[in-house]
């Protein structure tokens, strides 16, 4: 699949086992490519919400750092970037400064829109469709299903 078209590779990163061996098995994939071949970018984005527990966040920048480093230094053409929400769409601006009430399962999660999705949404449209046009991705929950409430195609 890397070797079929020269459309950029784009990752979500959370840090937990499944995108930990995703990141891993691409890694590895790359590393057995002559140099020559590997000329499709792979970006690696990691969400900082900027309400996470503190070893959490720091774990995820310094993971940011490392595949920063390991790409460099193995010239594998990987760019691990972390993005942020807006600052009006974050979650103390909207709880304390907006009064929304705090997000509760099963339903109300306004926050995962604001936090996570539009800023992956705003980071695809400015790094890749502005450089390679036409840009059609989708994003599945856990179970392998299809998020119907996520659209994820630029045209």
């Amino acid at each position: 699949m890397y070797l079929h078209d020269q459309r950029p590779w784009m990752i979500g990163y959370s840090g937990g086992k499944d995108s930990t061996l995703l990141c891993q098995l691409v890694f590895e994939m790359l590393e057995a490519l002559p140099e020559e071949k590997r000329t499709k970018p792979v970006y690696i984005v990691t969400s900082d919400t900027m309400v996470e527990n503190p070893i959490v966040r720091d774990y995820m920048h310094k993971m940011n750092k490392a595949i920063n480093d390991a790409s460099k230094d193995k010239k594998l053409n990987i760019q691990a970037h972390i993005i942020y929400p807006e600052i009006r769409n974050t979650f103390w601006c909207l709880v304390i400064g907006l009064g929304y009430p705090t997000p509760e399962p099963p339903g109300f999660r306004w926050c995962t829109e604001r936090l996570k999705i539009n800023p992956s949404n705003t980071f695809t449209y400015n790094t890749i469709k502005k450089r390679w046009g036409n840009c059609n991705t989708s994003r599945r929950s856990k179970s392998g299903k299809l998020c119907p409430s996520t659209k994820y195609i630029f045209a």
